[in-house]
């Protein structure tokens, strides 16, 4: 489960940074898809995880989305923090 998490968040970046390098402006849009795209593939994951193995899938769902939102709130923090970085300069 963290290695999934660990390669759909470096797919997800490296997107994000062709994104930054084809359309500067668009910074916004590039980070909103990429937790759009980070959300959905962790949904599809999910499913296909329930449907091989046989697991209590409500405590699966629960610990799984528990990590993805802690990931989810770091990541948010840290644009945030960045952002604010740079508005000061």
């Amino acid at each position: 489960m963290f290695g999934f998490m660990a390669a759909i968040t470096l797919g997800v970046y490296l997107i994000s940074v062709l994104g930054f390098k084809i359309d500067g402006k668009n910074q916004a849009f590039v980070v909103l898809s990429a937790i759009v795209f980070r959300f959905l593939g962790s949904m599809i994951f999910v499913l296909i995880y329930l449907q091989k193995n046989s697991v209590d899938g409500v405590l699966f769902i629960a610990n799984f989305f528990s990590i993805y939102l802690l990931l989810t709130i770091f990541e948010i923090y840290s644009l945030l923090r960045i952002l604010r970085h740079q508005t000061k300069k």
